[in-house]
């Protein structure tokens, strides 16, 4: 394997991935994050990818809330839906676009995740900066 290997090779498949619904509340990503070692959830609608939420979406709801004077407790994020606070515009790509072109796409826009897509827009995986890293790692011990 090598930089031009397929992202399809290194990508977290979607069955091994966490998803919501736009119409999920940020309780449920409350949840999902501190249950688990990850800061992105896909959010699809029918099988189509729409948007992402991060730990950074929830902290800005934090913010907010408490700009508007109120506290973010476990109550509140119970009514506000994912969509209010995903992020509908991201970059993505298709599962034979290569590694270093994934690399670069990182580097260049300081992203934390590229959701992986067929030609339908319907999510097949998600690769991070620690994927690549970790398949950059593996190609230096085979030499």
């Amino acid at each position: 394997m090598n930089n031009l290997t397929p992202v399809s090779t290194i990508m977290k498949s979607f069955q091994d991935l966490f998803t919501v619904s736009p119409e999920d509340t940020l309780a449920t990503i409350k949840e999902i994050f501190q249950e688990n070692r990850f800061h992105h959830v896909p959010v699809i609608s029918k099988h189509k990818l729409v948007g992402i939420i991060s730990k950074m979406d929830l902290l800005k709801a934090s913010l907010d809330a408490a700009e508007a004077g109120l506290i973010l407790n476990d109550d509140t994020l119970k009514n506000i839906p994912v969509k209010r606070y995903m992020t509908e515009k991201m970059a993505k790509i298709g599962p034979k676009e290569r590694v270093d072109v994934a690399a670069l796409i990182f580097k260049e826009n300081l992203f934390h995740c590229i959701p992986i897509v067929n030609e339908e827009h319907e999510l097949l995986g998600l690769i991070t900066p620690f994927d690549i890293l970790t398949h950059s790692f593996k190609l230096t011990q085979q030499y």
